[in-house]
């Protein structure tokens, strides 16, 4: 998968989730980014 220019609308759901929690920080923030590039495996821009 290329990397994506734009977010991908199940990463944008995935924050959406992660940050509308009352207490989240950047670990949890973290933790929904890593989820999505573990399912999805993009290449890193060079």
């Amino acid at each position: 998968m290329p990397w994506p220019n734009t977010i991908p609308s199940d990463l944008r759901k995935a924050l959406d989730n992660t940050l509308g929690a009352r207490s989240v920080g950047s670990a949890e923030v973290w933790g929904a980014v890593k989820e999505w590039l573990e399912a999805h495996e993009p290449e890193a821009p060079e």
